[in-house]
């Protein structure tokens, strides 16, 4: 369930519950909650408002119908006030759409119809909205970027400006315990990009980002044909935790030569040996130049290693990272 109101959400839960053929799995206050949760529980179906912060749900149903397909249900007070909302959420793939309760459409009914159609969707075969198709340079791509000091505004105009579609982005950025969501938030509502704070175990794909926690370092590994994210509950590697070396050096052994390493403005060391570890496992690696660092720390130190293959202003690492991840015949 998907609604900004705790009102709304304690309602829906209370009453689903009561049903046995449905299964309440949990509840989210809005759409970057709502992305942790359905990759954690992988639900049959969901419910979801449309009016909500930091993305509409209109916005996240045709994100998550091209990322993840699953069966939806729009419950929104704009419904009754809206029918091009509702052939809008039908269009992008929404199963039905639902009031919420008002004057003529009390809660008991409104609950009802809910049970039924959810009941109803969950004999249906899953719709989803066909997703564009991957190019083929893009598959089994990652692209590892480490920053710190400066490297939230940095790491921000290297996402702006990175073609579109991309290979999947792991970032460690050195921030304290209690910014690093506020900085996720920032990239959803600014770049409409699918950001998230990474919990270990999800499936790298095109066009995401996955920032490490302020908690535990963060890798890639191989699983079957797929490259996964894992989290490690490690001591500090260059009084970091999470460490950009740690990530690339993991990068490395998963990806190779179809990885692409970036060290972006920062304060000491981290991530110069891990570029190192990448450009030496046949991968591009870049540097941001010294002129458009905020602190030119981190960049030196992979420059002076012999790390990074190239050093280019901030504004065009993002098209020479396009350039090399679909590279021309």
């Amino acid at each position: 369930m998907v609604d900004d109101s705790p009102v709304v959400r304690s309602a829906l839960l209370r009453a689903l519950q009561e049903d046995p053929e449905i299964e309440p799995l949990g509840a989210a206050g809005d759409p970057i909650e709502a992305w942790e949760l359905i990759q954690q529980l992988r639900p049959d179906a969901i419910t979801l408002d449309v009016e909500m912060p930091h993305m509409d749900g209109l916005a996240f149903l045709k994100r998550l119908m091209r990322a993840r397909p699953v069966r939806v249900v729009m419950v929104s007070s704009m419904a009754r006030r809206s029918p091009r909302l509702v052939l809008e959420a039908l269009k992008s793939g929404a199963i039905a759409v639902i009031p919420k309760p008002h004057a003529s459409y009390p809660l008991p009914q409104m609950i009802e119809d809910l049970r039924h159609t959810l009941r109803t969707v969950l004999d249906k075969p899953l719709r989803g909205v066909e997703a564009p198709a991957t190019p083929s340079s893009l598959l089994g791509r990652v692209i590892a970027v480490g920053s710190s000091t400066g490297g939230t505004v940095a790491f921000e105009q290297f996402a702006r400006r990175l073609p579109r579609p991309f290979p999947p982005v792991v970032l460690v950025q050195h921030l304290p315990p209690g910014f690093v969501a506020r900085f996720v938030e920032r990239l959803h509502s600014e770049l409409g990009v699918d950001a998230r704070v990474a919990a270990g175990g999800e499936v790298l794909a095109p066009n995401q980002i996955f920032v490490a926690p302020a908690s535990h370092h963060l890798k890639v590994r191989r699983q079957g044909d797929e490259l996964v994210t894992e989290l490690w509950d490690a001591p500090p590697v260059n009084h970091h935790r999470p460490s950009a070396d740690v990530l690339m050096c993991s990068v490395a052994s998963a990806v190779g030569r179809r990885a692409v390493g970036v060290i972006l403005t920062g304060m000491g060391a981290d991530g110069a040996k891990g570029l190192l570890a990448m450009r030496r496992a046949g991968a591009p690696t870049l540097a941001q130049d010294e002129a458009s660092c905020v602190v030119y720390g981190m960049p030196r130190a992979a420059m002076e290693l012999g790390a990074a293959s190239e050093q280019l202003p901030l504004l065009q690492i993002p098209s020479r990272v396009g350039e090399l991840v679909t590279p021309h015949p």
